[in-house]
């Protein structure tokens, strides 16, 4: 059976831990997330056709969206548990050495405002965007969805997507691109290039260009309260908070 070693104590007065590995081998975690999604949607998949062509056909059109919702869980799930799982048995280390700790309420509040102030950063950059594409096509532009789903999507679809917007991917994504990336990045190179490229690799894996620039922006404002607490539970408090937003809007407010 696979089992690692004790991990190494902590540094001690505050120090901060040398980090192991390098923040290349991003890319085989990564990797491995989606292969491992794709093993645990392939039967999901299955058990929900039809999910192609469906026309009118309304249970074809809720099974899509219950697979929607269902492969962004399974996806930050994996990628969490890629990501929890390398470290422990790769490099021997703990969730503390992605920046899994000093939980209080200070770093709880302080997450929970820059959540919204990072909500209110990406409103201002995506409308600067949206305003200079408009300039030059002479044609409104309208902000791209990040999870399409009905207008009406059942109860329990939007449940899902939920748990999985709010509750999973604040954790996953906070591990991977602040706590695995940008601590590792910013132990090798300057805080403002450690910021710079971990926030660039966290807009670019959202794919969808007109985004990417508000995700941009988000990032780096991650990253930094990430650096100035020296924790990465501000920044999954400011994601949650910046999650829950965007889903009420889209899914609750918006549905009505």
């Amino acid at each position: 059976m696979l089992t690692a070693a004790p991990p190494p104590p902590a540094p001690a007065g505050g120090e901060e831990e040398v980090l192991p590995w390098r923040a290349v081998e991003a890319i085989p975690i990564y990797v491995i997330s989606i292969i491992a999604t794709f093993i645990v949607l392939v039967p999901i998949g299955f058990a929900l056709r039809p999910l192609t062509n469906c026309g009118e056909n309304l249970a074809c059109a809720r099974h899509q969206d219950l697979f929607k919702a269902l492969s962004i869980g399974v996806n930050e799930l994996a990628l969490l548990v890629t990501v929890l799982l390398w470290v422990r048995y790769v490099h021997n280390r703990g969730p503390r050495s992605l920046g899994f700790k000093n939980l209080t309420a200070a770093n709880a509040l302080i997450g929970v405002g820059i959540g919204l102030a990072g909500e209110f950063l990406a409103l201002i950059v995506a409308g600067i965007l949206a305003a200079i594409i408009q300039s030059f096509t002479h044609s409104p532009v309208q902000t791209p969805k990040q999870i399409s789903l009905q207008t009406h999507p059942a109860v329990s679809v939007l449940v899902i997507v939920g748990i999985s917007v709010i509750a999973i991917t604040p954790f996953a994504e906070e591990a991977f691109f602040r706590g695995f990336i940008f601590r590792r990045l910013g132990q090798r190179y300057r805080l403002g290039w450690a910021v710079v490229l971990s926030a660039a690799i966290f807009a670019v894996l959202h794919l969808i260009p007109f985004i990417m620039l508000p995700i941009f922006a988000l990032g780096a404002l991650l990253a930094s309260i990430v650096y100035a607490r020296k924790s990465l539970f501000p920044s999954v408090f400011a994601h949650m908070t910046f999650n829950a937003i965007g889903f009420t809007l889209q899914f609750i407010f918006l549905r009505k």
